[in-house]
């Protein structure tokens, strides 16, 4: 097999993050004694509620945005206006920084924390 290399997973030590997670988790289980079951649980809902912040964070910005787009002109430029694409960005970018309109990258902050985790829990199914 390729990826092992001397009796030692290659992939494995390539992918700190999740050999991280799997030490803290049989550490976790060393030092308490408790069945497997309640240390995957505990640390599911520890990083729930690790989590529990960004998503009221993400929350309020989204609300701030729904308020804030209907005041915005379009993205894109209207048909025959004679705008340029990077002059109609430019106008909206300026136009959302006049009105204090957050960031439309928020609607991705709590998303792609969990498809992290999602990616993560994968790689470490498939090593197992």
């Amino acid at each position: 097999m390729e990826g092992v290399v001397n009796g030692s997973n290659v992939f494995e030590e390539s992918v700190l993050p999740v050999g991280a997670v799997i030490s803290l988790l049989e550490s976790c289980h060393d030092i308490t004694g408790l069945p497997w079951w309640i240390i995957v649980a505990s640390s599911t809902l520890t990083m729930r509620m690790t989590l529990f912040p960004l998503l009221v964070l993400q929350m309020h910005k989204i609300k701030q945005i729904s308020v804030c787009f209907p005041k915005l002109p379009p993205l894109l430029p209207p048909p025959l206006s004679g705008r340029s694409y990077m002059e109609q960005i430019i106008f909206f970018r300026r136009e959302r920084r006049a009105i204090c309109c957050p960031s439309f990258s928020w609607f991705l902050a709590y998303l792609s924390v969990q498809v992290k985790q999602l990616y993560l829990y994968g790689l470490n199914t498939e090593c197992v």
